[in-house]
């Protein structure tokens, strides 16, 4: 059978990958939910002091967290960012959405935070190194960004030029 994805729109045809991929896990006998497990609190403590041990460390670093919904990532960003209030680190919490930014300590959504131009489809930041508003991303420590797997490549490319920019470093984000 032979379909015709390119009349389809997008959504259509991802909807369509994610069924064929359903189906191809249940031919196998393959279990998801076996396979991702939430962080267990032994985890989340391992990550958590690792992360604190790389603030010490004078280069630029990243920590990617990933996990299903409920598997604790929210708590340990949480945690995070109150053991850098407690250091005197400056830290800025962001999430994709309102939603997740309202349970983030001082979170904002990514939109109002790097100020993503909306006209754009968010290609662009609109904030400049002379602005008031950049004040609090050159003085970050570190940026918490939960939901990241949301962000669009766009956007995370507009926000690397933007932090390169700001500290006047052409190195990659």
């Amino acid at each position: 059978m032979v379909e015709d994805f390119i009349s389809r729109g997008p959504p259509d045809v991802e909807a369509l990958v994610y069924y064929d991929l359903s189906d191809r896990l249940v031919i196998f006998h393959y279990n998801l939910s076996e396979r991702i497990t939430p962080l267990t609190q032994h985890r989340v403590v391992q990550l958590f002091e690792c992360t604190l041990a790389s603030f010490g460390i004078e280069r630029q670093k990243m920590h990617y967290i990933d996990g299903p919904g409920g598997s604790r990532k929210t708590y340990l960003f949480n945690t995070i960012h109150i053991s850098d209030l407690e250091r005197s680190t400056p830290v800025i919490c962001v999430a994709w959405t309102g939603i997740v930014a309202s349970l983030l300590p001082e979170g904002g959504t990514a939109s109002s935070t790097f100020e993503l131009s909306m006209g754009s489809g968010n290609w662009e930041c609109l904030s400049k190194r002379e602005d008031r508003d950049a004040i609090p991303l050159k003085q970050a420590d570190a940026i918490v960004r939960d939901e990241i797997s949301m962000v669009s490549k766009f956007s995370l490319e507009a926000v690397a030029l933007l932090l390169q920019d700001l500290i006047c470093n052409p190195l990659p984000f």
